[in-house]
């Protein structure tokens, strides 16, 4: 089976999450989910950052619409997605389908954009899919979109180099503080390398990705604070991210909660972070969990 025919294969929502990888890892910012509309499927909003010639930097505001469409897509349809893309001020709007515009769509789409409206209408089709997710191996290996095994080594080296460097700084301050003192650079560098590891086996299994649910009896730390019910995110990942957040915390434990209504987790993270290497970390182990992260006014929020 090729890509585009996994891709049409997917489960509604996991292709919506397939996009969400694949906009993160092509440039766009500050993604948020929006609520599902009349079709039940969930769209997003983002940025993209943007240097003119003269060097001025500015950012474009994108809406994007992503679902699978079996037959092409006519232009009421794309139409009729405008309008919430024009009230919130939308540079462009993007639809993201495993299908394609028919050729009246396509005509409609030239006309409107060839008279300067706003949004300029984008469009990614299922060919144009397939030929961009070969340049991220990881995406493919994470939604199990090929069976081709030499993608495994690529899919999985940011990872790995992230926990070769880690594991590198925990290991020269080991040896130079107290063995009766827990060394959290170790116990991160340590859940980096079990999360790997555990990907990596269920890639070799089942020939994809799936989140393992977090059980806070077995998976939590000890010291730390757990809400009764904590929502079953990927066990690895969310140990992952708990040690990191454990290795700036000054405070010798942290508090871990769920808000059911939005099926989210919040951790207690008053910490300092380096704005982009740190970041990019939590992204990393956020991808891999299958979840999104935001960090804001002390806390972490994770989220499906």
């Amino acid at each position: 089976m090729g890509i585009l025919d996994s891709l049409k294969a997917l489960d509604p929502r996991l292709f919506e999450n397939l996009s969400y990888d694949l906009l993160t890892q092509s440039g766009i910012t500050n993604l948020v989910w929006r609520t599902p509309g009349a079709d039940r499927g969930r769209d997003l909003e983002g940025e993209f950052p943007v240097i003119d010639f003269s060097g001025t930097g500015f950012t474009e505001k994108w809406y994007i619409e992503c679902k699978r469409y079996e037959s092409s897509i006519d232009w009421p349809t794309v139409f009729g997605k405008l309008s919430y893309a024009i009230n919130n001020g939308a540079d462009y709007l993007l639809m993201i389908t495993t299908s394609n515009l028919s050729t009246n769509c396509v005509d409609e789409v030239n006309n409107w954009n060839s008279k300067n409206k706003y949004p300029k209408i984008r469009c990614w089709p299922g060919y144009y899919l397939e030929n961009s997710l070969q340049l991220f191996p990881s995406i493919l290996l994470k939604y199990g979109l090929t069976s081709n095994s030499a993608i495994v080594p690529p899919a999985f080296l940011q990872l790995a180099q992230t926990v070769a460097k880690t594991t590198a700084a925990a290991m020269g301050r080991d040896s130079l503080e107290s063995k009766n003192q827990e060394n959290r650079e170790l116990t991160f560098a340590g859940s980096l390398a079990e999360l790997m590891q555990a990907k990596m086996m269920q890639h070799e299994l089942e020939g994809k990705i799936s989140p393992s649910p977090f059980n806070a009896k077995v998976d939590g730390f000890e010291g730390d604070n757990y809400s009764e019910k904590i929502y079953p995110v990927d066990k690895y990942a969310l140990r992952a991210l708990l040690a990191f957040v454990r290795m700036l915390k000054k405070s010798s434990s942290i508090d871990v909660s769920s808000i059911q209504k939005d099926n989210s987790i919040i951790i207690d993270a008053d910490i300092s972070m380096q704005p982009e290497s740190d970041i990019q970390l939590l992204k990393l182990v956020a991808f891999w969990g299958s979840f999104q992260i935001e960090h804001q006014a002390g806390v972490i929020k994770i989220h499906e």
